[in-house]
This record gives C-alpha cells, sequence and structure tokens, in this order.
C-alpha cells in the first residue's frame, strides 16, 4: 500500500489518503526500506521484491528468497548507499543493488546461524546475533 502523508495550511493535523494498493506485494513479517523512490521488501511468496512508491507499479521481484516457509521467512535489510545489505533468516548476508531495473546480487555469504534479529552498522562494522553469541563483522577493506 502507498499513501500520501498531507497537513492542512495552518495546521499540524496529519492526513493519510491511499495512493495505491496490492496484494502482490504485501510486507510479510520483516521492515521494508525506500531507496529513491522505491520500496524493497520480503513479500508473501518468500520474494525480495522492489515496487515505485508513487504507483505501486512492481519494477522487479525475485522468487524464493528465503528459505523458510513464507509465515516464517524473516529478511533484515539495512540501506548502505547504493546498495541493500540483507541478512537472512537462515544467517546468509547478502548484497544487492538498490536497482529498480533489475535484481543484481553482489555476494553472498554465511555469516551466523538460523536468526530473526535485526544487525546494526556502525562505522564499517556490522553487529549481529544468532541463538549462541553476539558478531561483529568488519565489512572495510
Amino acid at each position: 500500500m502507498g499513501a500520501e502523508l498531507t497537513t492542512a495550511p495552518g495546521t499540524t493535523k496529519w492526513k493519510a489518503a491511499i495512493k495505491w494498493q496490492t496484494k502482490d506485494h504485501l510486507v510479510n513479517f520483516s521492515s521494508p526500506v525506500a531507496v529513491g523512490g522505491y520500496v524493497y521488501g520480503l513479500g508473501p511468496d518468500k520474494n525480495l521484491f522492489c515496487v515505485e512508491t508513487k504507483t505501486g507499479k512492481p519494477m522487479w521481484s525475485e522468487e524464493g528468497f528465503t528459505l523458510k516457509p513464507a509465515e516464517n521467512a524473516h529478511l533484515a535489510i539495512i540501506v548502505l548507499g547504493e546498495n541493500l545489505l540483507i541478512l537472512t533468516e537462515t544467517g546468509e548476508l547478502v548484497l544487492v543493488a538498490a536497482d529498480p531495473k533489475e535484481f543484481k546480487e553482489l555476494g553472498r555469504t554465511q555469516v551466523c546461524r538460523s536468526n530473526w534479529c535485526n544487525p546494526a552498522y556502525a562505522d564499517g562494522k556490522l553487529f549481529l546475533r544468532d541463538d549462541r553469541e553476539l558478531i561483529c563483522i568488519d565489512l572495510l577493506p
């Protein structure tokens, strides 16, 4: 769903108007991110998707991006410049270009065990945890 937030002149009250809706790109258990007029998120078919925010137009969808059943699928998505850093529920760290034209996976590696935790990124380091430990990964060369 896309919404437009507005305020009436001279007031501080917000009004939200629904601009578009779709069942094809419902957000499933994970928080989507916005980059330059596009939203990237995990959909109901375990798919990573890109949707134009103004119109709801689907740009692309990468099916089967997660392995667990849809009701347990989770992606933690962090925007890093022109890329998305994604931690899957199985502990894979995936770098994807935030490109609305096409899905482009730039790299993938296993960094931890199964988890539903959102990592934190600061000063070139990624902090994450699984069911056993807290992990710090230095992402800078």
